[in-house]
């Protein structure tokens, strides 16, 4: 059940470019759920009313018969309306139109809103409005023409809610603060009334805009409240409107149709959007007349001939069929080249002939010709051989001619001559290593005439295809890569259908891992084929709805730093009082205080002033390593002045008043009981100080600090401190550790608390923030990520802070919210920044 305002004149005249359909129940179209629509364009057409009511037309017919996800379907709506508006354009160049269209879908306690160009929602949930886009500027200059992209808002939506669906114009009229107040308190019971106040206060000109409210379905009627479904009614239309679809604007709205009434079908069929178009395929391959007709005998089966082999590779074959042709003809090409060279070069002259020729190795022989005849076997072997063997071998060797004796070969007398030639007569002859006779090297003549012509010629055909052959390299890589991103954008785009499908069924985490790939492959196919618009309006759709999974809240009020750190520095802790701003700089070892300027609104002295530093002796105590600060305020029978109150690893508390110069040492009862003091905190008048290595609370009531502080947790519970970072209490104690755990306990004992972790856990977290008063908010710090985490107390995740652009919060190490002034301030590796607080 809805109540719906009419955004129209006393008359109620016919509103122009807004749409309401509501299927009644037990019709196929219930199962859509109900559709408003809205069409505002800018332009001097002569008839952009009947446009308007066709591109209304165009959203109902697509989002009620196109297939799908609930959000593909309202995307697939909305895309066909910017189809039509192009077609529109097209046939009257001379009065281009610009528009802003908006679906939004309300089925089983879920809206869903989809929107181009200038048009918004706003939405009232748990008693604060939200507006989609929330990053709206809309101005007459705020319209598109059809080809931007498409942005997708989800909000799950109870009884007495409230949203307002309406185009950029209203924001030529009414201030976006006033719009947002009339949804604020807008009921059942006054929103026809609600209706009328923002027709007067638009200046009574009837901009394209509706109020629901949402109802329960068994809910009665209210007393005063107009009927469901009905606002301030409008009159019948001009023109009769696409009859058979669920009801719509043409009657009194919103005119119901029985169930049993049949719904026609679509005149035209609703093309598929761009993005789930499926891809054509491509054409098959020319073949030549004699390759297709085959003459084939009476009776005979027809087969179909085999296709003809090309030559180019099978990678080629699978493209298209010029780029095989091309490596055809480029392949004959060198053929009939390489023909034409070996005609062209004289023949190769033959090797001169030697006399005799050494052998590879001592143990092979060859003839004249320099032919291989046998292998002839070593020393050793030849021994262990028989002699007939050894003599038959000896017989087949060809003669090898030895060397000439020396001079001392031949002065030797006879007996030893006798002796030697016994002695070779009784052992198998060893063969000498011959020697290899070679002419000597004489260079060839140089080429003349025709044959140093032909080198040259060689030469330059080199010298001109080496160019040739890299570009063709680099154009058929260029047609694989084309093709390879082409698949990659495919892979993008079933990941983001995917993810809509999760966002539609309430799965966040699986949503957002699918278009943390989808975006992984897009960003691969850019990287292989570069960028084009079906890849950019890709992107914005995934990062559009990337950012809506993680919720992200950019912080538009970061301007200028309140502080600027030198390179040395590295802030790590902000603490705020007043007029006073303390920053623990961990570099440098010292707490500085600096002075802001109400009348300026700046911190004149960027240098600041030391308050405390290590290896400064106070009070005959030497400082060791800071670890904490906090504020204990002004008591009344107390502490008679507020300080800042300091520890270090040392186990040493350390006080300072701003009032006085230099700090001073403060001691506590029990103060020599202690293991490892890392974080001190105030709360109600009392002080905490956690013992990392006694792994203790210790609390210490203002009236009696000399006494030792109580242990805070009971007996029964088992703590471990080590790696804690950071203590905040509420009334509740809260501790933060290195690793990103949160651990919460009440009344000495552990409260279960787990954040969720639907967009993963932080990173590198730093620092932590428990809101102490209305605000039921935490804030945590992740380094890592440069952003600040927003949970509730009971652990839901509601959003993320980032920096608008660029890199202003890069190093974010800890934030203090000043919850009275409604600021936070956010310390950076380089600087100080404000901003309001988000709630």
């Amino acid at each position: 059940m809805t109540y719906i305002g009419y955004i129209t004149g006393p008359r109620a005249e016919q509103p122009t470019g807004v749409r309401v359909v509501e299927p009644p129940p037990g019709t196929r179209q219930y199962q859509r759920g109900n559709l408003y629509a809205v069409v505002d364009l800018s332009g001097e057409h002569p008839d952009r009313a009947a446009v308007a009511d066709r591109l209304l037309s165009d959203m109902q017919r697509a989002y009620y018969s196109a297939r799908g996800s609930q959000s593909q379907v309202l995307i697939a709506a909305l895309q066909q309306a910017q189809q039509s508006l192009r077609e529109v354009n097209a046939h009257t160049q001379y009065y281009p139109l610009k528009a802003g269209l908006l679906c939004a879908a309300l089925l089983n306690g879920k809206l869903l809103v989809v929107a181009s160009g200038a048009a918004f929602a706003m939405v009232r949930v748990s008693d604060k409005v939200h507006m989609f886009p929330s990053e709206m500027s809309l101005n007459v200059g705020g319209y598109s023409l059809a080809d931007g992209p498409v942005e997708i808002y989800r909000q799950d939506v109870q009884p007495d809610d409230v949203f307002f669906v309406g185009g950029g114009s209203w924001f030529n009229h009414v201030p976006v603060r006033t719009l947002a107040g009339i949804v604020a308190f807008t009921t059942a019971e006054n929103c026809t009334d609600a209706a009328d106040e923002l027709f007067d206060v638009g200046g009574r000109v009837p901009l394209p805009g509706l109020l629901i409210v949402l109802g329960a379905n068994s809910e009665p009627p209210r007393p005063g409240a107009p009927p469901p479904g009905s606002g301030s009614p409008p009159p019948r239309p001009r023109r009769p409107r696409f009859g058979g679809l669920p009801t719509a604007l043409s009657a009194t709205p919103p005119a119901r149709l029985p169930a049993s009434t049949p719904l026609a079908a679509s005149s035209s069929p609703v093309a598929p959007p761009a993005a789930f178009a499926p891809t054509e395929p491509a054409p098959p391959m020319a073949a030549s007349q004699a390759e297709i007709e085959v003459d084939v005998a009476p009776g005979e089966p027809i087969f179909p001939p085999p296709a003809p082999v090309s030559e180019a590779p099978a990678e080629a074959r699978r493209g298209p069929v010029w780029p095989g042709q091309l490596g055809a003809a480029a392949a004959q090409g060198l053929r009939q080249a390489k023909e034409l060279f070996n005609r062209m070069l004289p023949e190769p002259a033959p090797l001169p002939r030697t006399a005799a020729f050494a052998p590879v190795s001592p143990h092979e022989a060859r003839d004249e010709q320099g032919r291989l005849i046998e292998s002839v076997e070593t020393i050793g072997r030849a021994e262990k051989r028989a002699g007939e063997a050894a003599r038959q071998d000896a017989e087949a060797m060809p003669p090898v001619r030895e060397p000439p004796p020396g001079v001392s070969y031949r002065t030797r007398d006879a007996s030893v001559h006798a002796a030697l030639d016994a002695a070779v007569e009784q052992e198998p002859p060893v063969l000498p290593t011959p020697v290899l006779e070679l002419p000597p090297f004489v260079a060839p003549p140089p080429a003349r005439g025709a044959r140093a012509r032909l080198f040259l010629l060689l030469a330059l055909v080199i010298v001109l295809m080496v160019p040739v052959i890299v570009a063709a390299l680099h154009f058929f890589k260029g047609i694989d890569q084309g093709a390879e991103a082409a698949q990659l954008t495919s892979a993008a785009q079933a990941q983001l259908v995917g993810a809509q499908a999760a966002l539609d069924l309430g799965d966040k985490t699986s949503a957002r891992q699918q278009l943390i790939e989808a975006l992984d492959f897009l960003d691969q196919a850019v990287l292989l084929d570069g960028s084009n618009p079906e890849r950019d309006r890709l992107r914005a759709t995934i990062e559009s709805e990337l950012q809506e999974v993680q919720q992200i809240v950019p912080l538009y009020g970061l301007t200028e730093p309140l502080i600027t750190f030198p390179p040395e520095a590295q802030p790590r802790r902000v603490l705020v009082v007043d007029e006073d701003i303390f920053v623990l700089d961990a570099a440098r070892q010292a707490i500085f205080q600096y002075r802001f300027d109400p009348a300026t609104e700046r911190v004149s002295d960027q240098a600041g002033m030391v308050v405390i530093q290590q290896d400064s002796v106070v009070d005959g105590v030497t400082v060791g390593p800071l670890a904490d600060m906090a504020w204990l305020p002004q008591v009344p029978g107390y502490e008679d002045r507020p300080t800042l109150l300091i520890v270090d690893r040392n186990n040493n508390v350390f006080r300072y008043d701003p009032r006085v110069e230099g700090a001073t040492r403060m001691v506590l009862g029990g103060q020599a009981d202690w293991g490892s003091i890392s974080q001190i905190e105030t709360y109600q008048n009392r002080l905490y100080i956690a013992d990392e290595g006694a792994g203790e609370l210790y609390r210490y009531s203002l009236g009696a600090l000399n006494t030792p502080g109580d242990a805070w947790f009971s007996e029964q519970t088992q703590v471990n401190l080590a790696g804690a970072i950071a203590l905040e209490i509420d009334g509740d104690v809260w501790f933060l550790f290195s690793n990103g755990m949160i651990l919460r306990y009440r009344s000495g004992e552990q409260v279960p608390f787990s954040p969720e972790n639907s967009i993963g856990l932080a990173e590198e977290p730093t620092d932590l923030y428990v809101f102490r008063q209305e605000l039921n908010l935490i804030y945590l710090v992740d380094t890592g990520e440069d952003r600040i985490l927003v949970y509730d107390k009971t652990g839901a995740y509601l959003s993320q802070l980032r920096a608008p652009e660029g890199e202003l919060l890069r190093g974010l190490s800890s934030v203090y919210v000043d919850e009275v002034a409604g600021t936070m301030y956010l310390l950076t590796q380089s600087a100080l920044f404000t901003h309001p607080v988000w709630q």
